[in-house]
């Protein structure tokens, strides 16, 4: 068999074209899926990137919260405002509770309390002509005016008015409207706490007293205004005095007079 003799510059014949290509193989190419599953991880991560940036930098840092390591760290204080307290509904929790020792008396019903003592009476037997009045009911005389033999050491022999024994405490009113012209409101002897006062009465000037009035009851002074039926104090036993009674004296333009005859004068 003849040999076709290939001249230079020829193109090599298809057989010895595939031979090379064959011996020196192109490599293989990479699917299109494998480079879109590159893109898609790289995009990923990306973004993974910028979200862990943007998390760090607006994040507070006491919002994250980081697990703690196996070894033991001090504890962090945290300063919590205290709430507002109502003290007066405050309970106190955890103290010691203290026993009460307790009497052992029981209580009952708490008793009424005592009725006041009546008051005495101001009832006066009435008015005279002019309106005049008694001072103090006038039912029991203990003495009268005109001589006696001294009833104590330092009495007068010559009784100047009347005694009355109306009962101590009972209130001396005044007989008639007029100014006071003269007061003891203590113990000073003879009259004792006393009251006189001055009265015109028809034309004339007459002073009645008061005398042997209960310490500390005396309720006017010296130059003061008093209506006829006015309290002045109560019946004591002040003074030159046996005991309890109202010593009444009249005196009429200065000369003592009988109270009684002069009281009746006057329709009383």
């Amino acid at each position: 068999m003849r040999t076709k003799h290939n001249p230079a510059g020829a193109a090599p014949p298809r057989a010895a074209r595939k031979a090379r290509t064959q011996r020196h193989p192109r490599p293989a190419r990479r699917p299109a899926d494998s480079r879109a599953h590159w893109s898609a991880s790289f995009v990923a991560g990306t973004l993974l990137i910028v979200g862990i940036t943007l998390f760090t930098t607006s994040t507070p840092a006491n919002a994250v919260s980081v697990e703690e390591s196996t070894t033991t760290t001090a504890p962090t204080s945290t300063i919590v405002p205290a709430p507002k307290l109502d003290l007066q509904a405050l309970t106190v929790t955890g103290s010691a509770t203290t026993p009460v020792a307790r009497d052992g008396f029981t209580v009952g019903a708490v008793p009424a309390p005592p009725e006041p003592e009546p008051e005495p009476e101001l009832a006066i037997a009435g008015l005279g002509s002019g309106g005049l009045q008694w001072p103090v009911p006038h039912d029991t005389f203990s003495d009268y005016f005109g001589p006696r033999s001294a009833p104590c050491g330092g009495c007068s022999t010559y009784h100047d008015g009347v005694d009355i024994t109306p009962g101590e405490g009972t209130p001396i009113l005044a007989m008639y409207e007029g100014v006071v012209v003269a007061t003891s409101s203590y113990d000073d002897g003879g009259l004792g706490v006393h009251a006189i006062i001055e009265h015109q009465i028809d034309g004339q000037t007459v002073r009645s007293t008061y005398g042997h009035m209960t310490e500390g009851s005396l309720l006017v002074a010296v130059g003061e205004v008093v209506g006829v039926g006015q309290m002045l104090g109560n019946v004591g036993n002040t003074g030159q005095s046996t005991g309890p009674h109202l010593h009444f004296e009249i005196y009429v333009d200065g000369v003592a007079t009988d109270p009684i005859a002069w009281m009746a004068s006057h329709g009383l």
